[in-house]
């Protein structure tokens, strides 16, 4: 893939940026957002650059909802140069940092959200790690657990974010009944005990501010019950359960009929044809996957997404299109 640099070159000529934007016009630019920030941290888009982001998809392109771009196609009439800004799992920053300015805006967005985590109740099951490893006062990390042994260096707060992407890393690989095991280990041997409700720095957001979202220009979708991996959810009933409670619970807290869905995770392995079965017998209309690769107007329940950063070239480089040429350009020749 390209380099920084050489995005930068080819983003200073206007030329290009507008013969990409016509080639790519009837691929919806959809992007994937997590985290938002007030500060310049390595987690989350902060404020500014979000505002930033806003202000340059105004100029080429109009915003729409998932669910809204979705029935405009199923009527026939494909809309031209459209975003589609989506949030995952639920955060309380979406309410603080990210929704004033798409409501200033007039912006569209859609909003999965985990529904047992709303209202604090829950940790997720990485910001366990994250607290642990960020509030230690170890420099490192030297732990067994079922045969794989860990040393890590947590001197620095990069050090520390590259240590808890291992340990997720290794976590999705471990079967589920051994996954809260390897949390306990890691809390014990780090000798940190983790609060029974979120700090302020993993809130989530409450049901009384999903109502006020989705009363303005926010859609709201499911994002499962409790962001366990699908398809490691061994019996049919228990995966079919937890979708359907999703939605149950959306519609019993919010009065909202959930039309759209997010797989937990989102990669190739994290969702099958089983789950896209369950997720479509559900009633919904259309799901997201949280990796890369080309829309494909006749999968509307494996929706690919472009994640989101601080870097302005790399945001600009999706914008306008030459992500998607370039996929296109790869897969021709593959």
């Amino acid at each position: 893939m390209l380099n920084d640099f050489i995005k930068s070159l080819i983003l200073k000529l206007p030329f290009l940026k507008y013969i990409s934007l016509y080639l790519a016009q009837d691929c919806p630019k959809i992007f994937l957002y997590h985290r938002f920030t007030d500060l310049n941290l390595i987690v989350g888009v902060n404020r500014d650059t979000f505002k930033w982001q806003l202000e340059q998809i105004k100029r080429t392109h109009q915003v729409m909802s998932l669910s809204e771009y979705l029935l405009e196609c199923k009527k026939g009439t494909k809309p031209q140069s459209v975003v589609i800004i989506t949030i995952d799992d639920g955060y309380k920053d979406f309410y603080t940092v990210a929704y004033p300015l798409l409501k200033e805006e007039k912006m569209a967005a859609t909003f999965f959200i985990a529904t047992a985590y709303l209202d604090n109740n829950n940790w997720f099951w990485w910001d366990k790690f994250k607290y642990v490893i960020m509030n230690t006062p170890q420099e490192k990390l030297d732990f067994i657990y079922s045969g794989t042994a860990f040393h890590l260096s947590l001197k620095t707060l990069n050090e520390k974010y590259r240590a808890c992407e291992k340990l997720l890393s290794h976590y999705h690989r471990l079967k589920a009944n051994e996954k809260e095991s390897f949390v306990d280990h890691l809390t014990e041997s780090m000798g940190i005990a983790i609060p029974p409700k979120p700090t302020k720095e993993y809130e989530t957001i409450s049901w009384e501010e999903i109502v006020e979202v989705s009363s303005s220009t926010i859609e709201i979708g499911s994002h499962s019950n409790d962001h366990k991996i699908l398809t490691q959810i061994e019996v049919h009933e228990d995966l079919k359960r937890d979708i359907e409670t999703s939605k149950r619970v959306i519609r019993e807290k919010a009065n909202i009929e959930v039309k759209t869905f997010a797989y937990p995770n989102g990669l190739i392995a994290d969702y099958d044809q089983a789950v896209v079965d369950c997720v479509r017998e559900n009633g919904f209309i259309g799901a997201v996957v949280a990796h890369d690769g080309l829309y494909n107007k006749n999968a509307p329940f494996t929706i690919n997404r472009m994640t989101v950063s601080n870097s302005k070239i790399d945001f600009l480089w999706k914008l306008y299109g030459m992500h998607q040429i370039t996929l296109r350009i790869k897969n021709k020749f593959s």
